[in-house]
């Protein structure tokens, strides 16, 4: 910038939605931590709750969703051994058999991408809402 420095205290806060000065201690997560060391912020967590084991600890959830959409669409008609236009045929027909199995397969859909999906994704570079 210039041989200038960023006077930090003139920047609306990361850690509070609408820019505030946070009056206390609080928990953050880790990518919000992150992003204010890069932004220049002195930054000294007084604790941690971090995990000792790593693996896919959202997969039996996925399972049990998975399987329960296979079956409600066999349900339906929708099989896993259908190809090509005979798929596109049955997922037509599908909507049209039973309005309740195709608003459960709706909900298996929705908590699979709106719960599960939503833990398991990957910070895509999108700013923070708190920069908009």
């Amino acid at each position: 910038m210039f041989g200038r420095t960023v006077d930090l205290a003139r920047l609306p806060s990361p850690f509070t939605p609408k820019g505030d000065r946070p009056t206390g201690q609080a928990w953050y997560a880790t990518p919000t931590v992150q992003y204010t060391v890069e932004l220049g912020f002195d930054v000294a967590p007084i604790e941690a709750h971090v995990r000792t084991q790593t693996g896919r600890y959202l997969h039996p959830w996925y399972k049990r969703l998975r399987d329960a959409y296979i079956a409600t669409m066999a349900d339906l008609g929708v099989t896993t051994d259908l190809g090509g236009q005979d798929f596109l045929d049955a997922m037509a027909r599908s909507r049209q058999v039973d309005p309740t199995m195709s608003l459960l397969t709706t909900a298996i859909k929705a908590t699979a991408k709106g719960g599960i999906g939503k833990l398991r994704q990957r910070s895509r570079g999108q700013v923070p809402y708190y920069e908009k």
